[in-house]
């Protein structure tokens, strides 16, 4: 069955693709899948009526190398540029927001006189599906990529997704992957019942193209041979611990001194400006404490609880009792003879609770420096006195001294516990895209066999994907429609049908900002309100206009950095169109 049955362009391009007066065939594009390109949401609306009406016309819907300068599309599309810059000669496919989308299309038939369609038994299981295929070039290639495309130059990639995981799987034969995703054709009729006949059609998912492009090489097992060759080494895996010490403690640690080291150097000439920065400096401490126990806890829990219970006998092992041994002779400057385990203790004991659940604010506006929570004592990871455990033993890729305590006691209590968090995607790419692709239909028909291979197309033309912001991609037309009338006598017949939630913190937050200027300033009020929750609605066409007079009062500013004024926007006179009368 395999020879009889085989994929082949739309049969609505046929005729294009037949060889004229002084002209050749076009054998590739015949026994491949095709590329249409829409321009409109009603995209599907468009391919019946077009089938319906005239299917010869498909012909002006190859997809083709464009931008939004040059604009093109169809078989012998005439490429011109007003502005005289070069045609693109890439084909790229653009996403839905740039108004652009992209079917592969193609016809199933049977290798007989005439090229009849081959019916699909859909009750005895068969289906016609798509599958997308990315490429990379081999490293023997002698092509350069994006070139003409020839197969033997390049190795295929299938997009494979399970219940673990998803990502790109090599394809060794010409089968599917296992596990390789499917997409979905669909199969649309035209013609009279004399000459009816039948194209299959799919959506290219070119929205999904940052999950293409970030996902990650999969390895899959090969088989084992008659004689398995000794097992390799294993390679040394980053332990998650050590990762989340150095983001959640010592990075943050570092970055507070290194601010407050900034901010006391010169010291400020106001007093006020000074509590604020030892205010700053407690409470970045405070919940980088707070933070250094829960780590403990989770991870060293022998060292933490004997922080907590210090009368508690010790049976730490020698890396754990260092670590334990070095937080209790760093003493604290800002408290004299409190050391940092003793701090540790304190906080979670005693102020943990009142930290987490305290708003912190000034109790009058003149008071830069509000009272800490719950009597707290101040305890400042800013001091000098224990500058040394931030210190690196060496060149500045060395651990620091705290670091090194902290890992060798990890690398003690043994390896880190299984881990639920995914692997990392492959490295960043160039955000205007480098990877290419192609696509290949599918028939499936397991009623051949178990064992019946499925047929697949000849690839697409390769082609590359579009991001977001492409500079090259067409803009989708939105108006927004800004109340004409801005009179309180108009705006007042607007109803407010957007809601927010604000608790009482967020409330009495909000509350201590007196004005633009003096949030620039940094001078913030106290609190004030009566400590309740509040849902508050609002006019969606006001926060329209405020939210454009917002938008040009930071566009404005920045332009005399980036002047990009030009760039963003051009107006239009219409002097008919008047708040209290258009015409």
């Amino acid at each position: 069955m395999s020879p009889m049955v085989q994929w082949l362009a739309p049969s609505p391009l046929w005729s294009a693709f037949t060889p004229t007066a002084g002209g050749q065939a076009n054998a590739a594009a015949f026994r491949g899948p095709a590329l249409l390109r829409f321009s409109s949401d009603s995209f599907m609306q468009d391919l019946q009526n077009l089938l319906a009406s005239n299917p010869g016309a498909l012909t002006g819907y190859i997809a083709q190398p464009e931008n939004w300068r040059v604009p093109t599309v169809g078989l012998s599309p005439a490429k011109t540029s007003s502005s005289g810059e070069d045609t693109p000669t890439t084909l790229k496919l653009f996403q839905p927001t740039h108004a652009r989308f992209y079917l592969v299309s193609a016809s199933l038939v049977c290798a007989l006189p005439g090229l009849p369609d081959h019916r699909v038994i859909l009750n005895k299981g068969e289906r016609t599906t798509f599958v997308l295929r990315r490429l990379q070039l081999k490293s023997n290639a002698t092509v350069a990529a994006g070139s003409p495309f020839d197969p033997t130059q390049y190795d295929q990639f299938a997009w494979v997704v399970n219940a673990t995981t998803s990502g790109w799987a090599a394809v060794s034969g010409l089968g599917l992957v296992q596990g390789e995703e499917l997409l979905p054709l669909f199969n649309m009729q035209f013609g009279s019942n004399g000459s009816r006949r039948r194209i299959f059609a799919g959506l290219i998912p070119v929205s999904r193209r940052q999950t293409y492009i970030a996902g990650r090489a999969l390895q899959f097992p090969a088989p084992q041979p008659k004689t398995p060759p000794p097992p390799p080494v294993p390679a040394v895996a980053d332990d998650p611990r050590k990762i989340d010490f150095q983001r959640q403690v010592l990075d943050p640690w570092v970055d507070l001194k290194d601010y407050y080291d900034k901010s006391m150097t010169p010291p400020p000439s106001s007093s006020d400006l000074v509590k604020q920065v030892n205010f700053g400096a407690m409470q970045g401490s405070a919940f980088i404490l707070i933070d250094f126990n829960k780590f403990l806890n989770d991870n060293l829990p022998a060292v933490f609880n004997l922080i907590q219970n210090p009368s508690s006998a010790s049976t730490l092992q020698p890396a754990q009792a260092s670590l334990y041994q070095t937080l209790t002779t760093a003493v604290f400057q800002s408290a004299p003879g409190i050391s940092l385990a003793t701090a540790l203790q304190q906080m979670q004991q005693q102020y943990q609770n009142a930290f987490e659940n305290e708003v912190l604010a000034p109790t009058q506006s003149t008071d830069p420096q509000p009272p800490p929570p719950g009597g707290y004592p101040g305890f400042l990871l800013t001091d000098n006195s224990l500058a040394s455990l931030l210190q690196r033993s060496g060149d500045p890729t060395t651990p620091r001294q705290i670091q090194s305590l902290v890992e060798a006691a990890l690398d003690e209590v043994g390896a880190a516990p299984s881990s639920n968090v995914p692997p990392l995607p492959i490295h960043p790419n160039n955000p205007q895209g480098d990877d290419w692709f192609v696509v290949q239909c599918v028939y499936q028909r397991p009623q051949c066999g178990i064992n019946a291979p499925p047929i697949l197309s000849q690839p697409s033309l390769p082609f590359q994907m579009a991001s977001y912001f492409d500079p090259d991609a067409p803009a989708r037309v939105v108006q927004v429609a800004l109340p004409v009338d801005t009179s309180p006598a108009a705006l007042r017949k607007y109803d407010k049908g957007v809601a927010f939630m604000i608790s009482d913190q967020l409330g009495m937050q909000m509350s201590r900002i007196k004005g633009l200027q003096n949030l620039m300033n940094g001078d913030v009020g106290a609190p004030d309100g009566f400590g309740l929750g509040m849902i508050c609605s609002f006019s969606i066409p006001i926060i329209t206009i405020c939210a454009m007079i917002v938008l040009f009062i930071f566009v404005l500013l920045l332009n005399i950095v980036f002047f990009w004024m030009p760039f963003l926007k051009i107006c239009f006179p219409l002097p008919t169109f008047t708040a209290k009368g258009s015409s």
